[in-house]
């Protein structure tokens, strides 16, 4: 997990600095992309795979797998990587998402982890040149002629995305319930406070939001098999949104909602949000992960 997210930071450095027309000398271009195939290497034999017990650990090496595959697109190792990366981090969006959009692992900020995860994945595969696009569509099954990504992946997305916006507050915190470790995969914008500060301010979560939403708006474009050459690639441009935006995500009052797959129950309106959590251990009964419930 820890190589995957080193990777994909370095990589999205590397693209913001390629994308502004920035020009890497060679003898840095042969040392990075050897260390990417390292990682690569590394990932692919190490995977955190469990025939029971799966979690955002695999999820990230996966996403590791593919956003370094999706950088050298004419290897056919590679290629291999991507393909077989691809269809296991679809299965894994089926497995550890519960129906109703909510994480099996029973705790709301690994939800935000592994939809961070799923993002980066997701972003890095519509970036995929057409020719390499084609091939994944062939390996991956696709029923659809004209698109890259099964059909039903949208709408699980889009239960995923509004999962998160019911467990984010207008503070910027989730709805602290479950585990959490503080993860994030990439975090451009990071917070800072001073050392005579008692405590860190509220983590900040609406940049998540931001990825997720540009993901779906645009995902029946990106989606498409056929991506326009003078098309910015969709990982530049959920970054670059990603930069400029600062306008805060809307928490409209729902009133009463419900979560069963996490056994999650929540209740917002104009004033205040409650939250019951009332639900089987996750990470498939195992458990693992407290289940302290608390309400901002």
């Amino acid at each position: 997990m820890d190589a995957a997210i080193r990777a994909i930071n370095w990589l999205a450095a590397y693209n913001i600095f390629s994308a502004s027309g920035y020009m890497f000398p060679e003898p840095f271009l042969r040392i990075f992309h050897s260390s990417l195939w390292d990682h690569a290497r590394f990932i692919w034999r190490h995977q955190e795979w469990d025939p029971v017990l799966r979690n955002n650990h695999y999820l990230a090496d996966l996403t590791g797998l593919i956003v370094i595959a999706a950088h050298f697109p004419t290897s056919r190792k590679m290629q291999h990587w991507l393909q077989v990366s691809t269809r296991r981090l679809i299965r894994e969006i089926h497995s550890q998402f519960n129906p109703d959009g909510s994480t099996t692992e029973a705790a709301t900020c690994y939800h935000l982890l592994s939809s961070e995860l799923v993002i980066q994945a997701l972003s890095a595969l519509f970036s995929l040149p057409s020719p390499q696009r084609r091939s994944l569509q062939q390996a991956l099954g696709t029923k659809a002629d004209n698109t890259l990504m099964p059909t039903g992946l949208e709408q699980h997305l889009t239960r995923i995305q509004q999962f998160m916006d019911d467990v984010l507050m207008e503070n910027g915190q989730a709805l602290q319930i479950g585990d959490n470790d503080s993860g994030r995969i990439l975090k451009l914008e990071p917070n800072f406070w001073a050392m005579t500060e008692p405590s860190p301010p509220p983590r900040h979560f609406q940049p998540l939001q931001d990825r997720m939403r540009i993901l779906l708006d645009h995902y029946d474009q990106w989606n498409q098999l056929d991506r326009p050459q003078d098309q910015t690639a969709p990982f530049i441009h959920i970054l670059q949104n990603e930069i400029s935006s600062k306008s805060p995500s809307p928490h409209p009052a729902f009133g009463w909602r419900a979560y069963p797959g996490m056994g999650i129950y929540l209740y917002r309106n104009e004033t205040y949000t409650l939250s019951v959590r009332c639900g089987p251990n996750g990470q498939n009964g195992i458990g693992g992960m407290p289940t302290t419930t608390s309400s901002p």
